[in-house]
């Protein structure tokens, strides 16, 4: 949009006017607006799109958005032991993503206090299975079901203990891991990267 503006001489000045949408945050979840010469346009998030980026399709239905990963919470399962936990989600078909890609569902591993803090709302549990396990002679954890290694780790005060054989690794509240046997009965969440 132009107006005119006179100068002291009375010659007309053009001067471009911009709207300021942008100061009314009409881009939603996280996303950056830009100011346009008709509006503005929202740069979306990972997983959102949406004029506004308000629409999550990252994630399957039924699945909880959490920025790089979307979770299945596996409420319908009563609590199960830790090879039943990874095999139920091992066995969950690939999930398509909106991009077409496939991927294929493996154990939650929390990799940082802000994924917990994003899947915690959603259990109906204290305790869930993760996707670690005593292997040799050390931990590993594991992000997919292709093996990829994390280092990440959040033991609670004096774990891993590995005492009477545990080997397995549930995460409890707080975010915080602990050793347990792998044939005791927690919850189980399965995810996806994205």
């Amino acid at each position: 949009m132009y107006s005119d503006v006179s100068s002291e001489a009375g010659a007309a000045i053009p001067i471009k006017l911009f709207n300021a949408t942008c100061y009314s945050h009409p881009c939603l979840n996280g996303a950056t607006c830009f100011e346009e010469l008709d509006g503005y346009s929202c740069f979306c998030l990972g997983g959102f799109i949406g004029i506004h980026c308000e629409q999550n399709e990252a994630c399957p239905v039924g699945w909880v958005y959490g920025h790089t990963k979307c979770f299945l919470i596996v409420n319908s399962l009563p609590n199960a032991n830790w090879t039943t936990a990874r095999d139920l989600c091992y066995g969950l078909d690939a999930v398509t993503m909106g991009n077409g890609e496939m991927v294929e569902p493996s154990l939650l591993f929390i990799e940082n206090m802000e994924e917990y803090s994003l899947v915690q709302p959603h259990l109906n549990a204290d305790w869930v299975w993760v996707n670690c396990n005593f292997v040799g002679t050390t931990w590993k954890c594991y992000t997919d079901r292709e093996g990829t290694l994390s280092d990440y780790r959040n033991w609670d005060t004096d774990q891993p203990q590995q005492r009477n054989g545990e080997k397995c690794v549930v995460i409890i509240s707080g975010g915080r891991m602990h050793d347990r046997l792998c044939t005791r009965s927690y919850a189980t969440v399965c995810q996806i990267n994205i």
